[in-house]
């Protein structure tokens, strides 16, 4: 599958490049996780003060 997106003559470019499209989409899967998250505990104190 890697061959068939780079078909570079450098396999070491080809990797690189592989390398660093995977480290930016999981960069960008955690940040909106850790968003999501954020936003989550923030509705769950508010609904605990609601509640008070």
């Amino acid at each position: 599958m890697i061959k068939a997106l780079f078909e570079s003559e450098d396999d070491l470019l080809g990797l690189t490049i592989y390398a660093l499209l995977v480290t930016v989409i999981a960069v960008a899967a955690t940040m909106l996780i850790t968003r999501a998250t954020n936003k989550a505990k923030a509705a769950l104190t508010r609904g605990k003060n609601d509640e008070e």
